[in-house]
């Protein structure tokens, strides 16, 4: 600045205010950097946020996803700790303006649903955009159930609307291909029905329902699908209108190949049904009727399912080994339900007349333990399994010539014959008395010999009287037409000393020690194992034992054979018994015969068979169900199968037809009454029931339910870094 020429002090007069000025755009020029560096900051953190809000909506579509993933690898087998385990980790990337990966950690570590029960699954997904990280954790409760359900009251249905559809996926984990069999019960009210839906191949088994369209009526729809092994596969079924139901499957497996469906090649063939047995009373026993299924092999009226209130053929379990129950009621409380022993009381047993049988439970759904379930149904599948006759590996429905003796036939005690005044005739006696001459009389028609007798070696002449006592030392000759030994020709006497000369109309006689079965239905004569050979035939008054058999061949023109037809020595006093068709040989007992080449009864799931009585001559003991051994334990006894029962026959066996398989469930050719005893909390539960059966063949593998897996989340959490 110059100086003032006058006044130097006036030199430094604008000082002030020129530092204030500078002071001034001083605090400006900092006040607005100071907001460019807030306003800076602020974008940063919008950002920031911005970020992370859209990676936490990111890691919850990871849980999302992550839940779909878990629920997706139920296949209807359980839950094991690699259901949650194999989720992840997974990583999706892009997803939005950033990625999301995701993975799961079972409680327990080590679990599944055969051994330790998981309980809980721990889903954990990570959201990241930018550099902005959330991570959250979902706890869904693990619950492994039979069966599916859908309560219309809640929002829990596999699909909603005016035509739901539900599912129940199953995996076949055997070697073998296996037939599953589902059970859908709904609430009937208002008409609605269920179908199969298309694709599904499901065979319609069961289409029945309760009487009544009312609140309480119920529908019933049975299919059965083959699963093949190592596959997983899904049932659709389809109601008209959105009502609660339930559904319940059971795995049937084979063992070399798939188990089949028995009755006709048409749909329901396989089925029984009907709907005017199907009403009872909760806490009762109530009791339905079914025709007898095994009746035929063949169907004479082929009634599609729903075409008719009742099924009328009869083949519709013949050559069955299983026997299944499907049952469906209105139920009250999720604790109504058909006995379940052990313990308490059996709850369904079939031919409750007859030889009562329990059969076994496999599944009911739903249960109390089920969150959500509809409270007003409730399905459940029942079983019985009896094996076959086996005969070289092929299955023998029905098998004949059953005896409770091991000896059945006819058969011949000595001889009797009048002889003729004939030189054609000759039957003498000579004058010394030791040679006998049998002529044409012994067998003048050439068909009598030796079907109605033949001559023994040691056979005693009783007639005619002059000559009693001699006995048949040898045959010397056997030159007549047609003859053989036996028969006519000439024979050595012993002790005797009298001639008997021709004469018209002479009686002859001989008694014998030897039988001579001239046919037999039950050929096992020769059976030295039992201990008794008692010997029944019409005119013996006495009871003798067999011995031992004559070494078979064929010099007495039938063809003898061992235990069969030929020449048996009796104890006890010789005598002469004519032809007779009601031979029998043996004590009943609890052991029964039949020709091998009918089979023995298979052993399956390690119980002996049932055995029933199809027709014929004979009656098991009612008041015991009646089983034989096993094909294991079962023992030939020449062209015969000797097998024990449990218990013996009321009345003998003999030329019995024998059945065992689901045959021996049945009451043969009538009505088969099954009897329900079921338990409820409250009464009049379940005014309405309807039930059905079906069969199947080729079941030998563990028979298991089709199991349901269902998440449910319990907690939830963010991770704070």
């Amino acid at each position: 600045m110059t100086p003032h020429p006058r006044n130097p002090k006036l030199s430094q007069s604008g000082m002030v205010t020129v530092l204030a000025v500078l002071f001034l755009i001083a605090t400006v020029l900092f006040v607005l950097t100071q907001m460019q560096n807030i306003s800076a900051g602020n974008t940063v953190d919008t950002q920031r946020q911005d970020d992370g809000v859209a990676a936490f909506y990111l890691a919850e579509s990871g849980l999302e996803m992550g839940r779909a993933a878990l629920q997706n690898s139920f296949t209807g087998t359980g839950v094991s700790n690699l259901n949650c385990t194999g989720i992840g980790p997974t990583t999706v990337s892009p997803l939005g303006r950033g990625a999301v990966s995701y993975s799961g950690v079972s409680t327990p570590a080590t679990c599944s649903s055969t051994g330790v029960n998981c309980t809980s699954c721990a889903i954990t997904a990570t959201g990241t955009v930018g550099l902005a990280n959330r991570t959250l954790t979902r706890n869904a409760s693990l619950t492994t159930v039979d069966g599916t359900t859908c309560n219309s009251a809640t929002t829990d249905c596999t699909n909603s609307g005016a035509s739901p559809t539900w599912s129940l996926p199953l995996k076949n984990t055997t070697s073998y291909n296996a037939i599953a069999f589902f059970v859908l019960t709904y609430i009937q009210q208002g008409n609605t029905t269920a179908t199969c839906s298309a694709g599904s191949n499901c065979v319609l088994q069961l289409a029945l329902g309760s009487p009544s369209n009312g609140s309480k009526s119920v529908g019933m729809q049975g299919n059965a699908v083959t699963i093949p092994n190592g596959s997983t596969y899904k049932i659709y079924q389809t109601l008209s209108k959105n009502r609660d139901v339930a559904e319940v499957g059971v795995f049937f497996g084979g063992n070399t190949a798939a188990p089949t469906l028995t009755g006709s090649n048409w749909a329901g063939g396989a089925s029984y049904w009907d709907t005017s047995n199907t009403v009872g009373k909760q806490g009762a026993q109530v009791q339905g009727t079914t025709n007898d299924g095994t009746a035929s092999s063949t169907c004479a009226s082929q009634s599609v399912p729903g075409s008719a209130s009742t099924q009328a053929c009869t083949n519709w379990c013949y050559g069955g080994d299983t026997l299944v129950f499907g049952y469906t009621v209105n139920v009250a409380s999720l604790s109504d339900q058909i006995n379940q022993p052990p313990p308490g009381s059996p709850g369904v047993i079939f031919n409750t007349l007859n030889q009562a049988m329990n059969m076994s439970f496999v599944t009911r759904y739903p249960t109390s333990n089920i969150t959500n379930a509809p409270t007003d149904v409730e399905a459940e599948i029942w079983y019985a399994s009896n094996g076959n006759f086996q005969y070289n590996g092929a299955v023998v429905p029905l098998t004949a010539g059953a005896y409770s003796y091991n000896g059945a036939g006819t058969g011949v005690i000595g001889s009797t014959w009048k002889s003729l005044n004939s030189a054609s005739d000759n039957t003498a006696i000579s004058s010394s008395g030791t040679v006998l001459t049998v002529g044409n009389s012994f067998d003048s028609t050439g068909t009598t010999y030796p079907t109605s007798q033949i001559i023994s070696v040691g056979d005693v002449l009783t007639a005619p009287a002059a000559a009693a006592g001699a006995k048949i030392g040898s045959q010397l000759t056997s030159t007549e037409a047609g003859g053989k030994l036996g028969g006519r020709g000439t024979y050595s006497l012993t002790n005797n000393t009298h001639n008997v000369a021709y004469a018209n109309n002479q009686v002859w006689t001989f008694a014998s020690n030897v039988l001579w079965v001239t046919a037999c239905t039950a050929c096992d004569f020769n059976d030295s194992s039992f201990s008794t050979q008692t010997v029944s035939m019409t005119g013996l008054s006495t009871s003798p034992t067999t011995n031992a058999q004559a070494t078979p061949g064929t010099n007495y023109k039938l063809t003898e054979a061992l235990g069969g037809i030929g020449r048996y020595t009796l104890t006890g006093t010789a005598v002469q018994v004519a032809s007779t068709a009601t031979l029998l040989q043996g004590t009943p007992g609890t052991n029964i015969f039949l020709p091998v080449t009918s089979g023995v009864p298979a052993a399956l799931f390690g119980n002996a068979a049932r055995i029933a009585i199809k027709s014929g001559t004979g009656a098991l003991n009612a008041s015991a169900p009646t089983t034989a051994a096993s094909s294991a334990t079962a023992t030939v006894h020449g062209a015969l199968n000797a097998l024990t029962l449990s218990s013996a026959p009321a009345t003998p066996l003999q030329n019995a037809q024998l059945c065992a398989g689901t045959c021996a469930f049945f009451t043969p050719g009538g009505t088969t009454t099954y009897t329900l005893n079921r338990t409820g909390s409250g009464t009049g539960n379940g005014d309405y029931w309807a039930s059905g059966f079906m069969c199947l063949q080729g079941v030998n593998r563990t028979i298991e339910p089709v199991t349901s897996s269902t998440t449910s989340t319990s907690t939830w959490s963010e991770t704070v870094y």
